[in-house]
């Protein structure tokens, strides 16, 4: 095992830590076993169809040299996503993503495997390791002893890397996946570390932790202590992968303070409390995205003092705050029927003294689910706080979080699909998942009012109905008029309806069709709202479509006809990808996204997969080729 041959070399110093890392065969063989190409038509082949018929093109359609009608179009916001396999001989299993501005970036002069044009080197990878040191001082701050004293303790952690978007890592940027783009958090390997000087707790061995990313890039890092050093601060920060990067040793000097809780500057310190008992509860600060980043705090009994919640996120040399924008959460058990406490600054302050409220006890909600035919379903339930009653029967829609989760499953002997749970009073959205298709998902809004509860029974009567799909019919049709016959059309969920949010509860489901040979195809969908993708057959040469408007499903029961949707006359983009030694990139996943001008999330346009060639005397010619037709902006 070794690395890869674009960062061996300059790893060569790492230790025996690299030797965990990688495991990658050489990257001078090409393996060139023949790829098969899908059977389908070439619906845009010319001249056997006339270019000229295309209409509404925005620019006249021509007959290219491999005989498909294309058009020419600016290519700014594409972004090039190639996913390596994991037998790849560079870079195993990351993902690499290059805007198209930037798809001519690679040496000069180039290798002769390369000299063609619409030849593109992927951008090389840099070793980055390093190691989360906590000082003695640090250490006494929340009152752990690592048995050092007077040397700085090499702590194991959780090492994560998100690749941030756009390029260049400015304070707009933000996490690549969030937008849309296919590019997980990357994962680092944990180690013994060789540098000596740092030992692990109670003087032992010290750890590191070491991956490969693509170098110019920016990565938001997370340092995660692992137990049982979980009270240590999670440590967040932006760092751009350079050319040869130095080990690096993150001495943890300071906790970011606060004076928010008015006893600054202090690490954030609270003491929490909760007359019914806090016993298996915990504390944490997290961010406005929901993203924790504080340690996550035990608390027992009715009240826990000097809570330490400790950050480190702050970017060195900013004048930030350790709650700048941060909320503090009390977190019950899980599966209790308790709402988690979430405590947001009041000007600017949040207290240093928090106190859980009271609240009035869980109320049983029992009923059955059945079918407009009364037919009993099988179903998933999910039980969506939207706000919380306190003792005195006033909703509160913004301090509390909850969210329960039952079954309704006939049973042999019963034939009614029953389910029962426990809830706080308050206002609720009951989301009804069946377990097939043939029932849809259905949101229904209801409260939990304890005056309702049937005193005989002791519970809350609620019985859900769930329809059958709502039927939406549409017709695609080639831009020269011709239908388009083979292709899929897919309904990808963006939101629930009528409350038009993006609650995975209740979101609808994924559905997709066939076009029949007139252009028509026939949805059955949940109410919701998607985005509607239209993929004409692998090898047809014809654009995937994606409508600009969202296509809002409701309950009324009569099927939906959609307006005709036109397959325009592509672009063509195709390159023969190569690693930085020239050598070329096979059986990779190549995708294209378009980034929306005015923000937003990124469009996927098209899919391919680089070739493997064909073996000849010649060699391996055609590897790493890959050919897309994508639609242009519109117009």
């Amino acid at each position: 095992m070794d690395f890869p041959s674009s960062i061996r070399t300059r790893a060569s110093s790492v230790g025996p830590i690299r030797l965990l890392v990688f495991a990658i065969a050489p990257a001078t063989v090409c393996a060139c076993e023949p790829i098969q190409s899908p059977s389908s038509p070439t619906l845009n082949d010319c001249p056997a169809h006339a270019c000229s018929k295309y209409a509404g093109a925005g620019s006249q359609p021509r007959c290219s040299d491999v005989g498909a009608c294309v058009v020419t179009s600016d290519t700014s916001g594409l972004v090039l996503v190639v996913a390596l396999p994991a037998d790849s001989y560079f870079a195993p299993g990351r993902t690499v993503t290059i805007p198209f501005e930037n798809l001519d970036n690679g040496p000069t002069p180039r290798a002769p495997e390369c000299s063609a044009p619409g030849c593109v080197y992927l951008p090389d990878f840099s070793v980055v390791e390093g190691t989360y040191l906590i000082s003695p001082q640090v250490a006494e701050t929340i009152q752990w002893n690592l048995g050092n004293p007077g040397n700085y303790t090499a702590l194991p952690v959780q090492a994560t890397y998100r690749l941030l978007w756009p390029p260049g890592g400015g304070p707009s940027s933000v996490s690549a996946e969030s937008l849309g783009l296919p590019v997980g958090p990357v994962q680092a390997t944990i180690a013994p570390s060789v540098d000596l000087a740092y030992p692990g707790p109670a003087n032992g061995p010290g750890l590191a932790f070491q991956t490969y990313l693509q170098l110019g890039s920016t990565y938001e890092r997370t340092l995660l202590p692992t137990p049982p050093f979980g009270r240590f601060a999670p440590e967040i920060k932006r760092m751009t992968v350079v050319q040869e990067p130095k080990p690096e040793a993150d001495k943890i000097d300071a906790f970011d303070v606060t004076r928010e809780t008015g006893e600054g500057p202090t690490i954030p310190t609270f003491d929490i409390r909760r007359d019914a008992g806090l016993d298996g509860w915990t504390a944490y600060l997290r961010d406005t995205s929901k993203r924790v980043i504080s340690n996550v705090a035990p608390l027992s009994g009715m009240r826990t003092l000097r809570v330490v919640l400790a950050t480190n996120h702050v970017p060195s040399g900013v004048n930030g705050d350790a709650l700048s924008n941060a909320e503090l959460v009390m977190a019950p058990p899980p599966g209790s029927p308790v709402p988690t406490g979430v405590f947001a600054p009041i000007g600017q302050v949040l207290p240093a003294a928090e106190t859980y409220p009271q609240l009035p006890p869980p109320v049983t909600v029992r009923g059955k689910v059945e079918g407009e035919d009364h037919a009993p379903v099988a179903a998933d339930l999910a039980f969506e706080a939207l706000a919380i009653a306190d003792a005195d029967g006033h909703l509160n829609s913004s301090n509390f979080e909850f969210v329960a989760q039952a079954a309704a499953r006939p049973t042999p002997s019963s034939v009614v699909s029953s389910y029962a749970v426990d809830l706080p009073p308050g206002q609720y959205r009951l989301s009804v998942r069946p377990v097939d298709a043939a029932r849809q998902v259905t949101a229904i809004p209801f409260q939990v009012d304890p005056a309702q509860v049937d005193p005989a029974t002791g519970a809350i009567d609620l019985d859900a109905v769930v329809s059958t799909p709502r039927t939406v019919l549409g017709k695609v049709l080639v831009a020269d008029g011709r239908p388009l016959s083979g292709g899929g059309v897919e309904a990808v969920p963006m939101a629930c309806t009528p409350l038009d949010t993006a609650s995975v509860w209740c979101l609808p489901r994924w559905a997709a069709a066939s076009t029949a040979d007139d252009g028509s195809f026939r949805l059955t969908l949940d109410p919701g709202k998607y985005e509607l993708r239209v993929r004409p057959a692998d090898g047809s040469r014809l654009p995937w479509v994606v409508l600009p408007t969202p296509l809002s499903v409701g309950p009324a029961d009569t099927p939906v006809t959609l307006p005709t949707v036109t397959i325009p006359p592509p672009v063509f983009v195709g390159h023969k990808l190569v690693d930085p030694a020239a050598n070329p990139i096979v059986r990779a996943v190549v995708r294209v996204f378009r980034m929306p001008a005015g923000g937003g999330r990124a469009v996927e346009l098209g899919r391919a997969i680089t070739s493997a060639g064909e073996i000849n005397g010649a060699g391996c010619g055609t590897c790493g080729q890959y050919s897309m037709y994508i639609a242009p902006p519109a117009q």
